[in-house]
């Protein structure tokens, strides 16, 4: 499938304010995705995301209605800080990584599609404490994956 702007992933403002980061960061990967730079490197920042909310360099697409622009910009960049914060994006080695680049962490290798995305958005918002302490070790990365019956078989043994 190929990759698509932001727009057309979301086209309606409205929607894409509706959505909590975690449940927009999907889409902003996959708009980050459309923009990297540096071919196989992957690279992706930000400020590549940022100007699909007003349109800006997409040839014949305008962008969100204006009043709604402003608070898209801080969705995206909460949506971009959880991606971020779940070691999905990391910042790529050397002066890019400090120039602001970002790319694709090893947890993101595994999340090909939006069921993947979602079963380890869902897995990570559980709190390892709630596992009981003779099986959090065993259990815990089981449950990131989303491979909640390996889980419980931990569970089942003594």
């Amino acid at each position: 499938m190929p990759l698509r702007s932001l727009l057309d992933l979301i086209p309606d403002a409205e929607t894409l304010l509706a959505l909590a980061p975690e449940e927009l960061a999907f889409y902003v990967l996959q708009a980050a995705q459309q923009e990297t730079v540096g071919g196989a490197a992957g690279l992706m920042n930000i400020d590549r995301v940022l100007p699909q909310i007003t349109g800006a360099n997409m040839v014949g697409r305008p962008g969100y209605p204006p009043q709604f622009q402003e608070e898209a910009e801080i969705a995206v960049t909460e949506a971009w800080g959880w991606l971020e914060n779940q070691l999905i994006l990391v910042p790529a080695p050397g002066n890019n990584g400090r120039s602001g680049f970002r790319v694709l962490g090893r947890r993101a290798r595994n999340l090909r599609t939006a069921e993947q995305f979602t079963a380890f958005r869902k897995a990570s918002a559980f709190p390892k404490e709630l596992l009981h302490p003779t099986i959090a070790e065993r259990a815990w990365i089981s449950v990131m994956r989303g491979e909640f019956d390996a889980a419980v078989v931990f569970h089942l043994k003594p």
